[in-house]
This record gives structure tokens, C-alpha cells and sequence, in this order.
């Protein structure tokens, strides 16, 4: 069996080569053969999954090897090449056998859709558990080839941040005033919980309180006293 592939474009091809015996008492057969026509050096793919902290898509980075950890990401793929008749986003199914996470019939190719004026939505990323995921997009030309990429990133957990306010002190105390107080204000950046705290000094004439507690943005400031004691300054 021969395959002549001279006249043929790129793409999948499906033909059957029947064999029918010259004895009547044998019963033909056939055979169906499925051809793949590619380049002799298939080349490392053009197309990425990108990720932006904005809806207008700018200062992107790949998405393959980060962690995220907002709630809402704005994923897309680049390049937005003529010839793409649909793009298939598909989230943990690396063998694409499941129906697609999002699907793309135009550019630009959004994984959270797009908006009438052309800028991305964001995508929830609330129903992704912590640890490793994949993103696999199919892209599907109108020649009937297709081509996929595949991203794999992680969500994270966001911690909370802790801000003082103000950040320095300045003391002044005298032999016959011997403790000085001053407060200063204990916030935190945690929109939903509450984040616990534990306050140490690195000297002995220094103390706080209070020491431990916990603070959210819903509960407002926490008022923390410092005191410097000169008398147990050596």
C-alpha cells in the first residue's frame, strides 16, 4: 500500500481501500485508513494563555507556572490570528473529552467572555480548590486543522496584611518621668475573617498591649498602647 500525499494541504483525511477476491467463495474485505498530514519539523506553538490583572488585557504574563489568588482572573489567548474559526477552553481535562469550560467563536478569545466595547470579563475562579490546575485551549481553523496549548498554574491562598499606623515613635522621657505612652493604630487588609496577631519588643523596656488579639476590616482599628519604661533602662 502506497499514499501519494503530493496534492494534499495539511489536515486530516479518512479513505478505504477494498479488496475483492477473484474466488466468489471468498468474501471481500476492506480497510480504512486515517491519514494525518503535518510539516516535516512541527514547530513549538505561537499560541499562550495569558493572564492580566486588567480588563483591557495589559502587561501580560504567561499563565503556565504562576499562582493566583483573587477571586477573579482575566485569562486569554494570544495570538488572535486570521483562520481560527473557534477557540475551546477546558479546565483539568487535559484530554479535551469533556465539554468546554468556554467557548470562543471570534476574537479576542476570553476565558470569562467579553464585553461589547472588547475588553475581557474576569473569570470566577471561587469553584478552583487550592493547588494545581490546567488549562488546556483548542484552537480550531477553518482549514479543519486544530492545535492545542496547554497551561498549568495554581490558585493560591491570599494571606492578610498587616498596617501600623504611624510606622515610627519618637519618645522623649526624663529621670523624673519615668514611663512614657503613646499609641498607635493596628489595621488589616482581610475583607472576610478576621487575622490573628501576637506583639513581641525586641528590648525589655519595651512593652504593648494589647499583646495578641485579632483585627479585620469589618471591626475596624485596633488601639495599641506602647510603653517605654526608662527605669528599666541599664
Amino acid at each position: 500500500l502506497s499514499i501519494d500525499i503530493s496534492n494534499l494541504p495539511i489536515g486530516n483525511y479518512i479513505g478505504t481501500v477494498h479488496i475483492e477476491p477473484q474466488d466468489i467463495a471468498i468474501h471481500p474485505v476492506s480497510v480504512e485508513i486515517e491519514l494525518s498530514v503535518s510539516n516535516d519539523f512541527p514547530m513549538e506553538s505561537t499560541f499562550q494563555n495569558l493572564f492580566s490583572e486588567f480588563p483591557s488585557r495589559e502587561n501580560p504574563v504567561p499563565l503556565d507556572g504562576i499562582t493566583l489568588t483573587d477571586s477573579t482572573a482575566y485569562i486569554f489567548l494570544l495570538p488572535e490570528l486570521p483562520g481560527i474559526q473557534l477557540v475551546d477552553f477546558f479546565l483539568d481535562d487535559l484530554s479535551l473529552q469533556g465539554n468546554p469550560t468556554k467557548r470562543e467563536r471570534r476574537a479576542p478569545f476570553d476565558l470569562g467572555g467579553t464585553n461589547s466595547d472588547d475588553t475581557a470579563l474576569p473569570f470566577d475562579l471561587n469553584s478552583l480548590a487550592s493547588g494545581s490546575h490546567s488549562l488546556s485551549t483548542r484552537i480550531q481553523f477553518q482549514n479543519g486543522s486544530s492545535e492545542v496549548t496547554v497551561s498549568i498554574f495554581s490558585i493560591g491562598t491570599q494571606l492578610p496584611t498587616f498596617s501600623v499606623s504611624p510606622t515610627e515613635l519618637f519618645l522623649s522621657a526624663t529621670l523624673s518621668s519615668n514611663v512614657q505612652v503613646q499609641d498607635i493604630f493596628l489595621l488589616s487588609t482581610d475583607e472576610t475573617t478576621s487575622a490573628s496577631f501576637q506583639i513581641s519588643a525586641s528590648e525589655n523596656w519595651l512593652s504593648a498591649l494589647p499583646s495578641v488579639g485579632s483585627v479585620s476590616v469589618q471591626t475596624g482599628p485596633i488601639e495599641v498602647t506602647i510603653t517605654a519604661d526608662v527605669n528599666l533602662l541599664s
